[in-house]
């Protein structure tokens, strides 16, 4: 029952912070609201304390440097805007190493924010080869160019 009830907590902390940011939510605003709620102190503290694991454990692993074998998981708002040919070309920019994995990241976030519903294989094209010829210069980025357009 113990647990049951500190789930019930963590849920409406979630939905707390997610849905209802109307005051600041400071530690004694939160404990105030769940003892009105009819939870008691310690049910409170060992939820608050599985919070604060849980970003204990998100810091370290954000502390963490990118692998160059790492593979970017796409999120499924970006599946959804991203074309099939688009996805391909990503994936296929990431695995002969043409960029990096932050390099992937940047051209995600740089595409997702284009006003198109859906996001084109040529839109991918346009962006990597602008991001290759500010780092790298024009004589990479057309020989990018050509390897993605098929031309010779």
């Amino acid at each position: 029952m113990f647990q049951g009830r500190i789930k019930d907590i963590l849920t409406y902390l979630v939905k707390r912070m997610l849905f209802q940011s109307d005051k600041i939510l400071t530690e004694e605003v939160i404990v105030e609201e769940l003892l009105e709620k009819g939870f008691d102190m310690e049910e409170i503290e060992e939820a608050l304390e599985m919070l604060s694991e849980i970003e204990t454990i998100e810091a370290h692993f954000s502390d963490l440097p990118a692998s160059d074998s790492s593979i970017r998981v796409l999120s499924d708002y970006e599946r959804h805007r991203l074309s099939l040919e688009a996805q391909g070309t990503i994936a296929l920019l990431a695995h002969f190493g043409v960029l990096s994995a932050q390099q992937v990241d940047e051209l995600i976030d740089d595409v997702m924010s284009l006003p198109h519903t859906e996001i084109s294989r040529d839109d991918i094209i346009e962006k990597a080869v602008s991001m290759i010829s500010k780092e790298e210069g024009i004589l990479p980025a057309i020989y990018l160019l050509k390897f993605l357009k098929g031309g010779d």
